[in-house]
């Protein structure tokens, strides 16, 4: 056995975790360095059993609870702010472009306008019809996963 071996051993050996015997006995019997730091790590560790162990209060893992159920809550009530901050600006938004169109006169537009937009409504239409399957396993799968956010968020508590 190694010094360095040794080194690894001998606090477990001083806390009482290992038995001293086999390699690191041997080891022990001939290498004064390691005797001494084995002895060193004795001293040590009486001086700290003989410490006073500091009290910890009842209520600390409550407190601690609360005070990170707390912080929980602040950074949701924050996402959330922002969520509706955002979803709102984007309704605002579409009722805008919506304001734009009728005030721009849809009733003045001409038969050929109204037909041509009917015709490029018709061919998106047209266009977005296969993809629709999988639109309906994206939303699904984002379903799933906000399920999964909640449960990891709620689950646990309920």
């Amino acid at each position: 056995m190694t010094c360095d071996i040794a080194d690894t051993l001998i606090e477990a050996v001083a806390a009482g975790d290992l038995a001293l015997e086999g390699e690191l006995e041997a080891h022990l019997s001939g290498c004064e360095r390691c005797r001494r730091a084995l002895a060193v790590a004795r001293r040590v560790d009486a001086v700290l059993r003989a410490e006073r162990q500091p009290s910890v209060r009842p209520d600390l893992v409550a407190t601690i609870r609360t005070r990170i159920q707390r912080e929980h809550w602040r950074l949701e009530q924050a996402f959330d702010l922002a969520f509706n901050v955002a979803v709102s600006l984007a309704v605002v938004g579409v009722l805008a472009a919506v304001y734009v169109v009728v005030a721009a006169g849809v009733g003045g537009l001409g038969v050929n306008t109204l037909s041509e937009i009917a015709g490029a409504i018709a061919l998106v239409a047209e266009r977005v019809r296969p993809l629709v399957s999988i639109y309906a396993l994206a939303v699904g799968l984002l379903a799933m996963t906000a399920g999964v956010w909640w449960w990891a968020e709620h689950g646990f508590d309920v």
